[in-house]
């Protein structure tokens, strides 16, 4: 029997066209993946090797896309990661000497109420990257958290507003705490309230070289407590005062999300970690951005 051609290692013809290639191969491959969450989540997978002959036509994808079933049958680790990094360069039998695999999935987590016995599900998007360039492997994690962030300039403003309210409407008496009690307690009495906005920060953490994955619900419990006011899933009244209360103790600019979210991961084991923090904001129509890293 003849055999089949092997277009991808014939060699160009049009010899300008020659040339080394930094990455080549798929996008977004759909793979159930255990390791992200407690149980398997769909994820999307992103697998590319270097083409290092200048004059080959093009990789093998097929041997990767086998490689990429493998990895779903295996859970996410570090050891699991670096192995199929080497059987995807090894796959391509001298034509490669880099491979990187990136992983993307949205894993749902159950999370309490702040007070009541409610809970909710929430998703939240998370990425794994590992490369192995010429024997030198590097691998890294994202998650993205949402939170709330009432506006520090708002609130003092708002303060000043209500405190003019106040002197004007008790100016020419005493009063009692229970008359002080019901004005507060009017709708009316509020002339000027602090703006929120829903917020996001995405954290991405370089792991040093015998650091394993980190558990995803911790790095986001630690994030989503150094912001301190996460957006809800299931809430009661209980829940959303709670959440009020969280928001007014916790006055934040951009600037200061980025510096508490550093503050919180300064003396982790992380060789390296960014973080970058948009403010979607109420007042005006464009965002605000901070950034820190270690």
């Amino acid at each position: 029997m003849n055999q089949l051609t092997d277009v991808a290692q014939s060699s160009l013809a049009s010899k300008p066209l020659n040339g080394p290639l930094k990455w080549v191969g798929m996008e977004n491959m759909e793979a159930p993946l255990v390791g992200f969450g407690p149980s398997p989540t769909p994820a999307q997978v992103s697998a590319f090797v270097s083409l290092t002959k200048e004059d080959q036509k093009g990789i093998h994808m097929s041997r990767i896309y086998e490689v990429v079933q493998n990895l779903s049958q295996r859970g996410v680790t570090r050891a699991h990661l670096s192995k199929f990094l080497n059987e995807m360069t090894q796959s391509q039998k001298g034509s490669s000497d880099a491979s990187k695999l990136i992983l993307k999935a949205n894993p749902l987590f159950e999370r309490p109420a702040l007070k009541s016995d409610k809970k909710g599900f929430k998703s939240y998007p998370v990425r794994i990257v590992a490369k192995n360039i010429s024997g030198k492997e590097s691998l890294s994690v994202s998650v993205i958290i949402e939170y709330s962030s009432t506006c520090p300039c708002s609130a003092a403003l708002s303060r000043e507003a209500i405190a003019e309210g106040f002197r004007n409407h008790f100016s020419s008496r005493s009063v009692s705490i229970d008359e002080v009690e019901k004005f507060l307690l009017y709708e009316s009495t509020w002339p000027a309230w602090p703006h929120s906005q829903r917020s996001r920060a995405c954290g991405t953490f370089m792991l040093n070289d015998k650091q394993q994955l980190p558990d995803f619900l911790s790095l986001i419990d630690q994030m989503e407590r150094a912001l301190a006011t996460p957006t809800q899933t299931a809430v009661k009244r209980i829940d959303e005062k709670e959440f009020a209360k969280l928001n007014a103790q916790n006055l934040m600019f951009c600037e200061d999300a980025a510096r508490r979210l550093k503050a919180a991961f300064q003396t982790s084991e992380f060789k390296d970690f960014k973080f970058w923090v948009r403010h979607f904001e109420s007042l005006h129509s464009h965002d605000v951005y901070a950034e820190s890293r270690k």
